[in-house]
C-alpha cells in the first residue's frame, strides 16, 4: 500500500480502507485525513471474505497448488484466519509455516469428488491455530478417515478438536499420533467413537487444557505430559500420565476417577481435588505463586520411575 500526499488547503478528507489482518476477519476502518488532498496512486487493498478450501494434491500448507476454493473468495489461494479447510482426496498437507484457519476437517464430507482420506502432518517448530473445531476423521464412508501427526515441537491450537466424525457413515480408522512429540493446546475434546475405530498415540506429546472441559470417556484417556491451564478439568475415566502433571492455572477435579500413575506433579499456586486416588511414582513440585498449591485427594505411592 502506498500513499502520496501533496497538500493545497486546509480540509479533511475521510477514507475507509479495507485490510486484512491473519487473526481477524476483514475489517473496514474509517480514516481522517488533515490538511491535505490524498493522491491515491496504487490500489489500497483487496476486499476478503471467508471462503472454503478442499485439497486436489499433497503438498505444503502455503502452496497454492495443493488447494482449491469451492466457495467464497480469497485473495492469496492460502487459508487463513477466517478460512475453512477440508483436506481429502487421500492427500498429505504438511504444515511447513506458522499457519491459521477457522474451521479443519481432516478426511471427507459427505459430498463432492475424491471425499476419501486426509491427513495433516505439522511439521517441527510449526504452529497451527484454529479459530474453531478441528475434526479427525470424514463421513459418508467408512475410507473418509482422518490422520493428524505431530513432529517434536510442532503445536495444534484449537478451542475443541472433535475425534471421530458423527455423520451417518463415519470413517474409520481415525488417528491422532503425538509419538514424536509435540504440544496439543486444546479447550475441549469432543470423542465419536460408535462404530468407529479411533487410535490415539500420546507418545512423548503434551496436552494443554486451556478451559474448563471434561475428559473424554473413551479413546483419550491416557497422557505423557498433561497440562491444566485454566478453568477446571474433570477426569472422565480412570487415567494413566506417563510423565508430568502440570497444574498451571486452574483445578483439576478428579472426582471419583483415579490417576491410575503418574510420574512426577508439578503445581503453581493451583489445586487438585477428588475422592479417587493418586498414585505418584516421582516428586511433587510447587512454584512461588500468590495462592497455596493444595492437592485435597488421596495419594498413594507407587513404584519409582527409572530415569
Amino acid at each position: 500500500m502506498s500513499l502520496m500526499h501533496r497538500f493545497y488547503e486546509d480540509f479533511t478528507l475521510p477514507i475507509s480502507l479495507i485490510f486484512k489482518n491473519p487473526f481477524l476477519n476483514s475489517r473496514k476502518v474509517a480514516l481522517s485525513v488533515a490538511a491535505g488532498i490524498v493522491l491515491l496512486l496504487s490500489t489500497l487493498s483487496e476486499s476478503f471474505g471467508q471462503a472454503t478450501f478442499r485439497t486436489v494434491a499433497s503438498g505444503n500448507w502455503n502452496s497454492g497448488a495443493v488447494w482449491s476454493i469451492v466457495s467464497g473468495s480469497d485473495g492469496d489461494g492460502i487459508p487463513d484466519a477466517d478460512d475453512d479447510v477440508i483436506i481429502r482426496g487421500a492427500f498429505t498437507i504438511n504444515v511447513n509455516v506458522n499457519s491459521f484457519c477457522s474451521n479443519l476437517q481432516i478426511g471427507g464430507t459427505a459430498s463432492g469428488s475424491l471425499n476419501n482420506a486426509g491427513t495433516v502432518n505439522i511439521n517441527t517448530n510449526i504452529s497451527l491455530i484454529v479459530t474453531n473445531t478441528v475434526t479427525v476423521g470424514g463421513f459418508g464412508s467408512s475410507f473418509r478417515t482422518g490422520t493428524l501427526i505431530f513432529a517434536s515441537g510442532a503445536v495444534l491450537q484449537t478451542p475443541d478438536l472433535t475425534f471421530g466424525n458423527a455423520g451417518g457413515t463415519p470413517g474409520t480408522p481415525n488417528e491422532i499420533d503425538m509419538a514424536a512429540g509435540g504440544i496439543l493446546r486444546v479447550g475441549s475434546f469432543t470423542v465419536n467413537s460408535t462404530g468407529i475405530t479411533n487410535n490415539w498415540t500420546p507418545g512423548t506429546g503434551t496436552v494443554v487444557m486451556t478451559t474448563t472441559n471434561t475428559l473424554p470417556t473413551q479413546d483419550i484417556t491416557s497422557f505423557n505430559n498433561l497440562t491444566i491451564n485454566g478453568g477446571t478439568t474433570t477426569l472422565g475415566v480412570n487415567t494413566p500420565i506417563a510423565g508430568t502433571l502440570r497444574i498451571d492455572g486452574g483445578t483439576l477435579a478428579m472426582g471419583i476417577r483415579n490417576i491410575t500413575t503418574v510420574a512426577a506433579i508439578n503445581m503453581t499456586g493451583t489445586s487438585i481435588t477428588g475422592t479417587g486416588t493418586i498414585t505418584l511414582a516421582g516428586d511433587i513440585t510447587t512454584n512461588a505463586s500468590g495462592t497455596t498449591a493444595s492437592i485435597n485427594a488421596p495419594i498413594a505411592l507407587g513404584e519409582a520411575i527409572e530415569p
